[in-house]
């Protein structure tokens, strides 16, 4: 089975029976291309979505998501001060 990366939903186009999701990569100038084109019966999608909202809304995975960004901004902060920092002999 393929694994898909997308930096994001481009287009979404909804159909009763079927909705299809343009997914894009970022090419790094700003712009986003199509990458790949998923085509799911829209009430398997509604259902997907609702699972998707009902997992991001519980509190385990609300506290797993801050620690996660406290760690992140904890290691942003001392790759800033150490990149900030004097250099060794010169305060």
């Amino acid at each position: 089975m393929p694994t898909i990366y997308a930096d994001a939903v481009i287009d979404v186009v909804f159909g009763f029976y079927t909705t299809k999701l343009v997914l894009g990569e970022e090419l790094g100038n700003g712009q986003t291309r199509a990458a790949a084109v998923v085509a799911i019966p829209t009430e398997q999608l509604v259902r997907v979505c609702a699972g998707i909202v009902n997992e991001m809304s519980s509190p385990s995975m609300i506290r797993g998501i801050e620690k996660r960004q406290e760690s992140y901004l904890g290691s942003l902060k001392d790759l800033f001060q150490a990149v900030h920092a004097p250099p060794k002999g010169k305060a």
